[in-house]
């Protein structure tokens, strides 16, 4: 079965988080770490059985965001929670590859996490065609959808488009 992986220092937190994804309809195994190191060790037991990970940006451990750097390593869709706003950290995690930044200021913070893991889930059955005849727009579209775990299907002009739709019948229009 696949997992989830909840890393979150604060006690009060990974209490919410754990009631959030116990009333979640996700179908993996949720498995929570409060540090680096336990993270790390969690992802050893089972390399490669991770879905996603919710995790803190500052971690006693970790305090400069080394945890982001782990699990994107690890090629794990990475959603971020920080206790504080910060543009240009944002802007450098989503260059990283993290699929989102919530804050956890506000009563749906959490929730909001949680939906993305959700959302993760229901992209994974998603086509998108992503159409573009400049090939560093088109893959920069690509590798968005996909950060987000959509099946991305790519052509490099309306002719090239049509061509696709055709060869691919399963894809929505």
């Amino acid at each position: 079965m696949k997992k989830i992986l909840v890393v979150e220092d604060s006690e009060m937190v990974m209490k919410i988080l754990r009631h959030l994804v116990q009333s979640s309809s996700l179908p993996y195994e949720p498995v929570y770490a409060a540090s680096l190191a336990q993270a790390v060790a969690q992802y050893n037991e089972t390399p490669g059985d991770f879905f996603a990970a919710l995790v803190d940006l500052n971690l006693p451990d970790a305090p400069d965001g080394e945890v982001v750097d782990f699990t994107l390593s690890k090629k794990i869709p990475t959603i971020v929670l920080t206790g504080s706003y910060d543009e240009k950290r944002r802007e450098q995690l989503f260059n990283k590859g993290i699929v989102d930044y919530v804050t956890k200021e506000g009563r749906y913070a959490y929730s909001k996490a949680i939906g993305m893991i959700t959302r993760l889930e229901k992209n994974q059955h998603i086509k998108v065609l992503v159409v573009d005849d400049s090939d560093m727009s088109r893959k920069h579209m690509a590798n968005l959808f996909r950060r987000h775990l959509f099946q991305v299907i790519e052509a490099v002009d309306g002719v090239d488009a049509i061509k696709v739709l055709l060869e691919n019948p399963t894809l929505n229009y």
